[in-house]
């Protein structure tokens, strides 16, 4: 599929375009590629401002470039989720998601539930956090961030042992991929359902599991704070 290159500049985004041949005008381009490029540098305030914008050219092109617009609204909703607003990142995930549907785009789809999956997570309103997460991993197949997203939503409705269940998947995954930083998380979110059972010699262990693996990663103050 198309991707938006990053493009800093109108003339970067004239070039692109010419080479790529995207569906749409030179403009448009322009607009998805900063905003990747902004989203990429954490801009936050700058990715807002170009809202108006950027949903005109969703409007435009939905139908012809969809892969363009749901780079768009995924920027747009990341940016209004990590500073606080909520109700405009659910909005913006929840056009992608429908955009995604209507092209037949699972994978896409998926990735949109998963981040209003979030949303409501941030809400603290749980059930509706797990039925997108799980949404999600249908859609996607699911990797070892959308298991340890599931994982959290059991873990906040104490069913733990569901919980246990879905980060321990997440943590295979993690040790397939020789990420010793996600390892350490999944490790550190079965202690605490482990811990919550009281079970406390498993949940020990674990936490130690935890500790090497922030250790080997290269990043232990951040992993212990995270998984701790």
């Amino acid at each position: 599929p198309r991707v938006p290159i990053r493009c800093q500049d109108l003339t970067a985004a004239m070039c692109a375009a010419t080479l790529q041949t995207p569906p749409c005008s030179v403009e448009q381009h322009y607009i998805a590629s900063k905003l990747q490029g902004l989203c990429e540098a954490a801009s936050w305030p700058e990715v807002m401002a170009l809202e108006e914008q950027a949903l005109k050219v969703v409007l435009a092109v939905q139908s012809s470039w969809p892969e363009g617009c749901f780079g768009i609204l995924s920027h747009l909703g990341r940016a209004f989720y990590q500073v606080g607003r909520i109700a405009k990142a659910i909005e913006m995930h929840t056009k992608h998601c429908a955009i995604a549907k209507d092209v037949g785009d699972k994978h896409s789809e998926g990735r949109a539930c998963g981040s209003l999956g979030a949303c409501f997570y941030s809400l603290g309103q749980y059930e509706q956090a797990l039925c997108l997460n799980e949404q999600s991993h249908t859609l996607t197949g699911g990797d070892r961030i959308v298991c340890g997203n599931i994982g959290l939503c059991y873990t906040k409705l104490k069913q733990y042992t569901s919980a246990i269940e879905w980060h321990e998947r997440s943590r295979a995954m993690a040790q397939d991929l020789g990420d010793k930083a996600e390892e350490g998380i999944a490790s550190g979110n079965i202690a605490r359902c482990y811990a919550a059972l009281g079970q406390n010699e498993e949940a020990i262990e674990l936490f130690r599991q935890s500790v090497k693996s922030a250790h080997e990663s290269g990043d232990e103050q951040e992993q212990c704070k995270r998984s701790l």
